[in-house]
C-alpha cells in the first residue's frame, strides 16, 4: 500500500500511440488468420469480436508539442493492406473507456455524495465511434 500511495505519474501521455498499436496488433491477427483479405471478397462469417478496455484519468493528453484537447492516432501502420481501410478500427472491435473521476482526497466539507458529474474527456468520441 505504501509503494502504491507513492507512486508518481510522470512523463507525457501516449494514449493514441497505445491505442493505435493495439488495433495494430489486433489487426495483424485478423490478416495472419485470413478475416482481412483484401481484394478477395468479404467473408461474413468470420467474426472474431474485441474489446479493448481503456483505464484513464481523463485529464488532458500532454505530447512533446503541448497539451492537445483531442485524441490523435498516428495514420501510419506497419501493416500490409492498411491502406485500403480507413479506420484503425474494424467493424468487430469496441473500445471501453473507464474514466477515473474521483478526486485522490476528501474534502473537509461534509457534502453529500451526489455522484460523479458527467465529463467528456478525450477518449469519449474513439469510443462513440467504435460503438
Amino acid at each position: 500500500m505504501n509503494e502504491l500511495k507513492n507512486l508518481q505519474a510522470e512523463g507525457l501521455t501516449t494514449l493514441g500511440q497505445s491505442l493505435r498499436t493495439a488495433f495494430d496488433l489486433l489487426n495483424l491477427n485478423r490478416l495472419v488468420t485470413g478475416i482481412d483479405n483484401y481484394g478477395q471478397g468479404r467473408n461474413p462469417f468470420f467474426l472474431e469480436p474485441a474489446i479493448i478496455i481503456t483505464i484513464t484519468d481523463g485529464s488532458k493528453l500532454t505530447t512533446t508539442s503541448g497539451v492537445q484537447d483531442e485524441l490523435h492516432l498516428p495514420l501510419n501502420s506497419p501493416l500490409p493492406g492498411s491502406e485500403l481501410t480507413k479506420e484503425p478500427f474494424r467493424w468487430d472491435q469496441r473500445l471501453f473507456a473507464l474514466v477515473l473521476r474521483l478526486p485522490g482526497t476528501m474534502s473537509v466539507e461534509s457534502e453529500q455524495l451526489t455522484g460523479v458529474p458527467l465529463d467528456d474527456s478525450a477518449i469519449t468520441p474513439m469510443c462513440e465511434v467504435t460503438g
